[in-house]
């Protein structure tokens, strides 16, 4: 969007083209949540934004010769 003024008549007419920011819609803000939940870091180091890394599985060592 852009606002479009004009100033005088004839040959003194003068023209000003300004930036005029439409209101966020509900998609746009959606669309940018899930681009701020994205691993986006991962970029450098070649990775993929959309992978997320694999579950990690432990165990509580504190308890020897417990069964699984």
């Amino acid at each position: 969007m852009l606002k479009i003024s004009r100033r005088g008549t004839g040959l003194d007419t003068s023209y000003s083209v300004l930036p005029k920011p439409s209101k966020v819609t509900k998609a746009e803000t959606e669309a940018m949540a899930e681009v701020r939940e994205m691993n986006v870091s991962c970029l450098t180091d070649g990775g993929h934004p959309f992978i997320k890394p694999a579950a990690s599985f432990s165990t509580d060592s504190s308890e020897e010769g417990g069964e699984f």
